[in-house]
C-alpha cells in the first residue's frame, strides 16, 4: 500500500477552502482528516461534507492533538500564524503555512525555533513559484542565454478589491499583496534585496485612507546582486487579473504575460477582439496550487527538499516592512534598518528543511 499524508487544514476562508479541495481531489497519498475554523458554520459543514470530510471541528487543538495527523496547513488570519505554527511544531507536524507569515519578526522568529527544535518541514505558501510560467522564465534567466539581467518589472492587479473588513486586518497592501511580487523577485533575481523606495494613494475607496492602507502602489527595489525591480499593483482592475512579469536582459527581454480566459479571438474591420483574463488570481494560478501542495506532499513522502522555505518567508515580511516605512517617510529605506529582522532571521536557517 502506497505510504499516505494525513493532513488537516486550518482556516476555512477561501484560501484554506481551496487548499482543502486540491488536497481532496487533485493530490496524490494525501488525506484530509480535518478541516477546522474558529468561526465554524453549517455552510462550511455542508462544503466539507460535499468534499467527503467527515471532521469539521472549530477548535484547531483538536487537529494539533491527533496523533494521525501528519501535517497542518495554516490558512488563518495572518495574526493567528505563529500561534498555529508553535501548536503544530510541538505536536511534531509539518507545516505549511500561508502568506505573510507574521507581520510581528520577533514573534515569529520565537515560533520558527520552535520549528527548528521539534525537526519538522515547513513550507512556506508562495504559489507563484510553482507556476510553470515563472519557473520557465527563471530557468532562461539562469541560462545566461540572454545576457545579464537587469531588470524585473512585474504588475499585478486585482479584478476587484477584497472586501474592507478583510482590508482593515490585512496589514496593508505591501503585506496582503505586493508580498507575492517581492518573493517572485527575490525568485527570479536569485538575490535578496538591499533598499526599497515605495510610494501609494487612494484613488478608488476613499474609506482606505482611515486603515490606513492604499488601494494602489509602487516599489522601486534594489536588489544586492546589483539588478533593479520595479512593482506596481492596484487593488481594482476592470478587466481582470492582470499580473504580467518582465526581465530585461543585456541580451534579450524575457516576458510572462496573463493567461487568458480562452484562445478565441475575433477579427473585423472595426478591430481585433482578444479574451480578457480571467476574474481571479486563483483561476490563474490554479494548477501552481496543485503542483505547491504536491511538492508538500512529496517531501514529506519522500523526503525531498521543501522548496519554499521559512526563510523564504521570512524575506518578503522584511522587504513589506520596509516599503511600509518608505511610503510613510518618503524616502528610501534599506532593509537593515527594519530592526526586528535579525530575530526572525535567527528562528530559521536552512537546517528546518
Amino acid at each position: 500500500m502506497d505510504r499516505e499524508v494525513t493532513a488537516a487544514v486550518v482556516g476555512l476562508g477561501r484560501i484554506g477552502r481551496t487548499h482543502a479541495e486540491i488536497l481532496t481531489r487533485r493530490v496524490s497519498n494525501v488525506t484530509v482528516k480535518y478541516v477546522a475554523d474558529i468561526y465554524l458554520n453549517d455552510e462550511m459543514r455542508k462544503w466539507a461534507g460535499k468534499l467527503g470530510i467527515e471532521n469539521v471541528v472549530k477548535d484547531p487543538d483538536i487537529c494539533f492533538a491527533d496523533m494521525e495527523v501528519d501535517a497542518v496547513y495554516i490558512c488563518t488570519s495572518t495574526d493567528t500564524h505563529s500561534e498555529y505554527i508553535v501548536k503544530a511544531a510541538r505536536a511534531g507536524k509539518h507545516i505549511f503555512c500561508e502568506k505573510p507569515l507574521d507581520s510581528d519578526l520577533a514573534r515569529l522568529g520565537r515560533a520558527l525555533r520552535e520549528v527548528v527544535a521539534a525537526g519538522v518541514l515547513f513550507q512556506t505558501g508562495f504559489m507563484r513559484r510553482f507556476d510553470r510560467n515563472h519557473s520557465k522564465a527563471r530557468r532562461l534567466i539562469q541560462s545566461g542565454d540572454y545576457g545579464k539581467a537587469q531588470m524585473i518589472r512585474i504588475s499585478c492587479r486585482d479584478t476587484r478589491q477584497s472586501p474592507y473588513e478583510y482590508l482593515k486586518v490585512s496589514g496593508g497592501i505591501f503585506f496582503d499583496m505586493m508580498i507575492h511580487d517581492f518573493d517572485m523577485v527575490r525568485f527570479l533575481s536569485g538575490s535578496d534585496a538591499e533598499e526599497i523606495y515605495a510610494a501609494g494613494g487612494v484613488y478608488v475607496d476613499e474609506r482606505l485612507a482611515g486603515i490606513p492602507d492604499v488601494d494602489t502602489a509602487a516599489a522601486v527595489i534594489h536588489m544586492k546582486n546589483g539588478m533593479m525591480a520595479v512593482i506596481d499593483n492596484g487593488r481594482q482592475c476592470w478587466y481582470g487579473h492582470d499580473q504580467r512579469s518582465e526581465i530585461f536582459c543585456t541580451d534579450g527581454t524575457i516576458q510572462v504575460m496573463n493567461e487568458r480566459e480562452d484562445t478565441v479571438v475575433v477579427k473585423k474591420g472595426d478591430g481585433i477582439v482578444y479574451p480578457k483574463p480571467p476574474d481571479f488570481f486563483i483561476e490563474r494560478y490554479y494548477d501552481a496550487y496543485i503542483a505547491e501542495n504536491q511538492s508538500f506532499a512529496d517531501s514529506i513522502l519522500y523526503g525531498t527538499p521543501v522548496p519554499v522555505t521559512a526563510s523564504d518567508g521570512v524575506e518578503p515580511i522584511r522587504m513589506a516592512k520596509a516599503a511600509q516605512m518608505s511610503l510613510e517617510q518618503r524616502r528610501p529605506v534599506k532593509l537593515c534598518e527594519i530592526s526586528e529582522s535579525e530575530k526572525a532571521r535567527q528562528g530559521c536557517t536552512d537546517s528546518e528543511t
